[in-house]
């Protein structure tokens, strides 16, 4: 390592070293240490087996300290060492520090500049802690043509725009997320060339640029945040080449190879050269002396012309594939109409066999090889018998364009529609029922006895083999509802059969439950509920569609369709309970106020007449004349009538003995022949005495009239009871 070199002689001796590119205005900044080390310097591998021979090393620390084994974290430099703004804004960092910057100015004789590094850091942990997944020193290649505000940076992952970091190039095997494998080298141990612990692989930064024009070139590597875990850049000597431009190389890394059944025309007409020598893997084409070449094979790829004495070169590695070796395929299901829905997915999974093809459906040729107006819809996709057109392809884009044959395979047969009774404790139009037993016979009938059957909702459903229905399937439509029936004869699906399932239920309010109360005197006659073509089954073994009952309870009877669909009607009969008269309390002698009560037991409706033509709720009358009366007590639907007769009596306030034929007697009427009534005085006397079958009293004793004045009763009635008052006589 010798860290005593000039910018010029960085540039000129070790970088370039080539007469092809007119190299100026050289300039190199980082920091002096203490002891004379700088931050920059020339490398030997000295037989360590390090990727490069010699070259140009820039660090953010000592540049003598990159020299291994690695056996020394490296965190050198002191934090008054500044930073560079053109890298924080090439790669959208901030607070960086401890900066080297290697700057030169050059004129290309083609259009095309090349160089190869690597980058190696102490960031490249073995056994990191979460939280050091995330730092990375940063770099940049900066270009620019002279008086441009702005740079460009060339130190990118191949094939991207992602600047090359610990974050963005890192193998696995740590904690730490890996990131474009195909570009790290290796975590180190102690026993390395460099005193880092860990590198990427040789990467080449690259740039068209336009013949004759001056460029700068800006090689800058600093520390972010803080001056811990260095880093460096290993610039391969004389790998800064004036090239011709062949194009980007064709890698499986950058995801981009050439297939096999392509050719790829290299053009090295932008040099400005006359003659030309073309070489494949070192060895000379000796029929390749035009600016152009035709390459059909993988490999190292390199032209050679001279410019003004000076030899240009240009490179190209290209690696093949082989594109997918798939054929046609044909993919058929069944479908009704000339239609079905076809799942391209299974094509997909044919094709692939264990591959990761990338591949799209078309409705023609064109379309499918110029990769447009691709079929969205891949599950679900509706057609009918039709071609379609699969481009296949590769990781990187090595396609094939074949056939998918869609075939739609459908029945003839037809199902009649499917009776089902609606049997259930509800009839509602709703029934579960056994697919298997209702449905299944009417199909397979058509069929032979190894298919089997599977039903949907849905026609799409039953093409795709979604949402089977349970064997137990309850209606959700009524009194019709469409399924759909899947036919398949080992796994391949023969038919799509729309079933058409009607539900019959017996309802109406024919079948309301009844409730009856009747007269045990009168039979009942219960009706069932009138329905042709129907057969009846009462609860006591009675067929009839009548039944005539003579005692309380609860009768039912079945009405069963031809096609085997009943129902049930109850009929609740209850018996008019008997009433009984216990008693009729009649107050009599009150005048005004006589009255009628009835006392009876019964739990039923009853109406109360003392006439026999004017009926009350009421029990009790009042208000009632002397007389005889008939009691009478009926329920409201006259099953029941008991009768009574009873006498109310009163006897006359005053009587007029004068002859005029008005109340010319005094008695008491509706006496019973041996009621016996007494008639006295004021003084007790005896006056007159008859029974209840006499006229009464005339006002006389012993042929003599007697005074007006008031005059006293003793009424005895044969049942013992006595009623005592008195009356006036009037004259």
């Amino acid at each position: 390592m010798n860290d005593q070199f000039t910018a010029q002689q960085l540039v000129e001796d070790f970088l370039v070293n080539s007469p092809c590119a007119n190299v100026s205005n050289f300039q190199v900044s980082g920091f002096t240490f203490p002891n004379g080390n700088k931050s920059y310097g020339v490398f030997q591998s000295n037989g360590s087996g390090f990727p490069f021979e010699e070259g140009v090393i820039i660090t953010n620390g000592r540049a003598v300290s990159a020299v291994g084994p690695n056996t020394s974290l490296l965190s050198e430099g002191p934090a008054s060492w500044g930073g560079d703004p053109d890298l924080e804004a090439a790669i959208g960092e901030t607070n960086t520090i401890n900066a080297t910057v290697l700057e030169f100015d050059f004129i290309p004789l083609t259009n095309k500049i090349s160089f190869e590094y690597l980058f190696a850091s102490e960031q490249y942990l073995s056994n990191p802690t979460s939280g050091q997944c995330n730092f990375s020193d940063g770099f940049a290649f900066l270009l620019r043509e002279a008086g441009a505000s702005s740079f460009t940076n060339l130190a990118l992952v191949p094939g991207t725009n992602i600047p090359v970091k610990v974050t963005t190039v890192r193998g696995s095997g740590t904690i730490c997320p890996p990131a474009n494998q195909a570009f790290f080298d290796a975590f180190n141990g102690s026993n390395h060339p460099t005193n880092y612990n860990g590198q990427t692989k040789i990467l080449k930064a690259e740039a068209q640029v336009t013949p004759g024009v001056t460029y700068q070139m800006k090689l800058v590597i600093a520390d972010q945040g803080n001056q811990l875990y260095d880093s460096a850049i290993f610039f391969g000597a004389g790998s800064f080449k004036v090239e011709i431009d062949l194009g980007e190389d064709r890698l499986f890394a950058t995801n981009n190879p050439l297939c096999s059944n392509e050719s790829l025309t290299l053009d090295a007409s932008s040099s400005g050269g006359t003659t030309f020598a073309w070489f494949r893997n070192g060895v000379l084409i000796p029929s390749a002396t035009q600016a152009t070449y035709t390459a059909t094979q993988e490999g190292t790829y390199e032209v050679k012309t001279t410019i003004g004495g000076c030899e240009i070169t240009g490179k190209i590695v290209i690696e093949t594939e082989n594109p997918p070796v798939v054929g046609p395929q044909t993919l058929s299901n069944c479908g009704a109409n000339n239609s079905s829905i076809f799942n391209l997915n299974q094509a997909i999974s044919n094709w692939n066999q264990g591959q990761n093809y990338y591949i799209t459906f078309h409705t023609n040729p064109a379309d499918a090889q110029a990769q447009q107006n691709a079929i969205a819809n891949v599950a679900n996709y509706p057609s009918g018998n039709a071609t379609l057109f699969a481009n296949i392809s590769t990781n990187s884009g090595c396609a094939v364009v074949t056939a998918l044959q869609l075939v739609v395979n459908q029945s003839s047969v037809t199902i009649p529609t499917i009776l089902v009774c609606d049997n259930d404790a509800i009839k509602d139009g709703f029934t579960t029922m056994n697919l298997t037993n209702v449905v299944t016979p009417s199909i397979l009938a058509n069929f032979t006895s190894s298919h089997t059957v599977a039903y949907y909702t849905s026609f799409e459903n039953a093409v795709l083999n979604q949402q089977v229905l349970p064997n137990l399937f309850t209606n959700t439509s009524t009194p019709t509802q469409t399924i759909f029936a899947r036919v398949s004869l080992l796994s391949a699906c023969e038919g799509i059969l729309p079933v058409t399932i009607q539900v019959n239920a017996l309802t109406g309010t024919a079948f309301q439950p009844e409730s009856i109360t009747f007269c045990p005197l009168q039979p009942l006659l219960l009706q069932a509920p009138a329905i042709a073509n129907t057969t009846y089954l009462w609860n006591n073994g009675n067929t009839t569609p009548t039944l005539l009952v003579s005692q309380a309870g609860t009768y039912e009877v079945t009405v069963t369709t031809s096609s085997g669909c009943s129902n049930t009607k109850t009929f609740t009969v209850d018996a008019i309970p008997a009433p009984q008269i216990q008693d009729i309390v009649v107050q009599s002698f009150q005048g005004n106020q006589n009255s009628i009560e009835v006392v009876f037991t019964g739990s039923g409706s009853y109406e109360f007449s003392i006439n026999g033509s004017t009926f009350q709720s009421s029990p009790l009358f009042t208000n009632v004349p002397m007389g005889i009366y008939l009691v009478t007590l009926r329920d409201e639907n006259n099953c029941y009538v008991l009768q009574q007769r009873i006498t109310v009596l009163d006897y006359m306030r005053y009587f007029t003995p004068n002859g005029d034929g008005t109340k010319d007697i005094w008695n008491i009427p509706f006496l019973r022949p041996r009621d016996e009534v007494r008639i006295y005085d004021r003084y007790g006397k005896l006056l007159h005495q008859f029974f209840g079958n006499a006229t009464g009293w005339n006002g006389t004793f012993q042929g003599n009239a007697l005074p007006a004045t008031d005059y006293w009763f003793h009424l005895l009635l044969e049942d013992g009871t006595e009623i005592k008052g008195n009356f006036s006589l009037l004259r």
